[in-house]
């Protein structure tokens, strides 16, 4: 490869080693905030945008992950996703 090839690639490994260090809990969501990983509240951006989720239960779209103290959990919006199917037990 050329060298701007080779400086991309490596730039690329770079960032998905970065990404994986935060979905593996080595940073913080503050970090992660900095460097794009993640919107402003929690949820997971990728190039074109928030990442949209589908509920796995009852296949309602549109949902994004957001860290809810120390778990993660499925927001429709600005609240929590409540499954008619699966309901979360609080």
């Amino acid at each position: 490869m050329g060298d701007m090839a080779d400086f991309t690639l490596d730039a690329v490994f770079d960032e998905e080693e970065r990404r994986m260090e935060y979905f593996a809990g080595r940073m913080t969501i503050e970090d992660a905030y900095e460097q794009g990983f993640v919107d402003e509240l929690g949820g997971e951006v990728c190039c074109a945008g928030v990442v949209s989720r589908t509920c796995r239960c009852c296949g309602k779209g549109g949902l994004r992950w957001v860290k809810d103290g120390d778990r993660w959990r499925l927001y429709d919006g600005e609240s929590i996703h409540v499954c008619p199917v699966n309901p979360l037990a609080r």
